[in-house]
């Protein structure tokens, strides 16, 4: 569920003040050191949680690419397979809110389910 708090009421001090939208999008990360597929797995106006294969270092400047929008910022955290990013300028509620509707029509299945069709696909031979 999307706060109605607006990027201009909150303050992006300290630890999270606006709820983040649980998604499933593919996406895009851009870094000097190449493009990397990715799922963008949440979002709020300030970031974003995103899963790649290989997460850049905190600190990296990174463009963040989902459906038609773009958010640019610097990776705050990151881990074997996910990193969180903080966009340098907050993205407005009408890209939150029409990534949203995207996600209802393009939501990725989980890691698991794709698995286990492949799995399923190779059994069958196909």
């Amino acid at each position: 569920m999307i706060e109605s708090a607006s990027p201009e009421s909150a303050h992006p001090m300290g630890r999270r003040t606006t709820s983040r939208l649980r998604l499933r999008l593919p996406a895009q990360l851009i870094t000097v050191k190449g493009t990397f597929s990715a799922i963008l797995i949440d979002l709020s106006y300030f970031g974003g949680r995103v899963l790649t294969s290989c997460p850049p270092m905190p600190g990296t400047e990174a463009l963040l690419k989902w459906d038609i929008f773009e958010g640019f910022g610097h990776v705050v955290w990151s881990g074997r397979e996910s990193l969180g990013l903080n966009f340098f300028e907050p993205i407005t509620a009408k890209m939150l809110l029409a990534t949203r509707d995207k996600d209802d029509v393009s939501h990725l299945p989980p890691e698991w389910e794709i698995n286990r069709s492949a799995a399923r696909n190779w059994v069958s031979g196909q």
